[in-house]
């Protein structure tokens, strides 16, 4: 796991300024959540998957995550949300593993789920609807098509959604990408991993991610999720055989 911080920095720079010979930024990580650590009474387990995540300009996180049978939303200090919560008036079901997230500047969750109106129907699986949460509240319905709908959410808590990009004619029905061709990040930074890294993290995948509706595959790239702020930070999500990290990386002044 310390071979792993230690070449994360080494990766970032990597990745943000390129391959061309520009000015470096140092980076100094933080790791928000690795296994077996505890928040709110929930500890992490080694098969962990990190899914959806964001970052407010004041460098607290937002995510989902799933290690047990169903997908929870966090913060790096609360529980915010998980399958069975009684909000405004609605019985959350299912959090998708890559539902949207948004945190503001307040410290406040906006999230995607799956809710029915009364609980008995929720044990059954009986969906009700699809809506956009902030906290306890229920902010918008959407349509179940619109699972990957973005969002984000203002500093007063307001849900502001953005317009989703339509295909275009040409790009209708499109050939499924060779996953065994798709380029990872690794194979395209020019630097050796220490011994023990591991040399395709992007593949985990959760025991029960599978039963999971509206979910994204495995991840092919070790570092699908890069989320920076207005004060430079940058959020890394890790997922890789064995373990998984969330890091913050916060720029170095000299």
């Amino acid at each position: 796991m310390k071979q792993l911080i230690s070449l994360l920095p080494a990766v970032m720079l990597a990745c943000l300024n390129g391959f061309a010979q520009q000015p470096t930024t140092a980076y100094k990580f933080r790791v928000i959540v690795e296994p077996q650590m505890t928040i709110a009474g929930h500890k992490f387990a080694p098969d962990t998957v990190i899914g959806s995540v964001a970052l407010n300009d004041v460098g607290e996180v937002a995510f989902t995550a799933i290690d047990d049978a169903f997908v929870e939303v966090f913060t790096s200090k609360r529980i915010v949300a998980e399958s069975g919560d009684a909000k405004d008036g609605k019985y959350i079901v299912l959090i998708p593993l890559d539902a949207v997230v948004a945190i503001n500047n307040a410290g406040q969750v906006a999230y995607h789920g799956w809710y029915t109106d009364t609980r008995e129907p929720g044990t059954l699986g009986n969906i009700s609807g699809l809506g956009i949460f902030v906290e306890n509240h229920l902010a918008f319905t959407q349509a179940p098509d619109s699972i990957k709908a973005p969002f984000t959410l203002s500093d007063d808590g307001q849900v502001i959604r953005k317009p989703e990009a339509k295909p275009s004619l040409a790009a209708a029905d499109p050939a499924p990408p060779d996953i065994r061709k798709a380029p990872r990040l690794l194979d395209q930074i020019h630097i050796n991993p220490p011994k023990g890294f591991p040399t395709n993290p992007g593949q985990k995948q959760h025991k029960n991610q599978q039963s999971q509706p509206n979910t994204a595959p495995a991840l092919q790239d070790p570092f699908p999720v890069l989320r920076t702020n207005r004060r430079g930070q940058i959020l890394v999500s890790v997922n890789f055989e064995g373990g998984f990290l969330l890091l913050l990386g916060t720029p170095v002044t000299h």
